[in-house]
């Protein structure tokens, strides 16, 4: 990218747009690592995560928790090494995607399905609509998903193979192997912070 705008603004110009492209990916990555750090807190304050006693640790001085940030920025380190490979990352991203897109589509499943009649609609509402809409949503959110599993060409070596049914089975190994042998005996769901 930074070889186009050389060739097209030449290198002053090359040089100011690639500052913003820094400034705004530093941006970026920082509010993701502010997202991801309050979904670790969340998940280690309902005891959900291996060492969920240090994770949920709050800071006295900033009121943060800043063991949780650490975590973050380690594992997006990693995951950053990992990027240096085009099949690692094509793999990662394949997988993240995947789910993230199954976060977003549950809802809409369970809404359009068993809790059609058990939810009150909100002031937005997309009243007749909304289950043809819900279901257009879930069937393409499938489709997106089963693409993702795919590599990028016809005929893929191992060096150019997509691993992410790799890397979600893992998860879900890992999810259903703690959850048959530990998590089911002290796990009850999340934990209430708020009083009545």
């Amino acid at each position: 990218m930074a070889q186009v705008f050389l060739n097209v603004l030449g290198k002053r110009g090359m040089i100011a747009i690639w500052c913003c492209i820094i400034v705004v990916q530093y941006a970026s990555g920082a509010a993701q690592g502010v997202d991801a750090s309050r979904v670790v807190f969340a998940f280690a304050r309902d005891n959900a995560l291996p060492g969920s006693r240090w994770w949920k640790r709050i800071n006295r001085r900033t009121q943060t928790p800043v063991n949780a940030v650490w975590l973050v920025m380690a594992v997006s380190a990693i995951c950053g090494c990992l990027g240096f490979s085009a099949t690692v990352l094509t793999s990662l991203a394949g997988a993240s995607v995947i789910g993230m897109y199954t976060s977003y589509a549950t809802p809409i499943l369970l809404r359009i399905t068993s809790g059609r009649d058990k939810l009150v609609p909100g002031p937005f509402t997309l009243g007749v609509w909304s289950t043809p809409v819900g279901a257009l949503a879930v069937a393409w959110v499938l489709f997106i998903e089963i693409m993702l599993f795919f590599p990028p060409g016809r005929r893929p070596d191992s060096q150019e193979m997509n691993y992410t049914v790799v890397i979600i089975m893992a998860v879900f190994i890992f999810a259903m192997v703690s959850w048959v042998l530990s998590a089911h005996k002290w796990f009850k769901g999340p934990v209430r912070n708020l009083d009545e």
